[in-house]
């Protein structure tokens, strides 16, 4: 068996999920601890709830083998 590594710059050499979580909500709580208006936090709950919407669509249509819509 061959294994493929193909590293991605933007993510900062992060190797998956539980870094990139970890980084958001360390920067999310800093900001809201700096004070930073709602506004001008750089992602919302609207955004990780949107974010969420695709995750679960993606993987009913990966289980189903079939397009799901996502509302927008």
């Amino acid at each position: 068996m061959e294994l493929t590594v193909i590293r991605n710059s933007i993510m900062g050499g992060m190797t998956g999920f539980g870094q990139t979580f970890d980084k958001r909500i360390a920067r999310w709580i800093e900001q809201v601890s700096a004070g930073v208006p709602r506004e001008e936090i750089e992602a919302s709950g609207e955004d990780g709830l949107a974010v969420q919407e695709i995750i679960e669509a993606a993987k009913i249509s990966w289980e189903e083998n079939r397009v799901v819509d996502v509302a927008g």
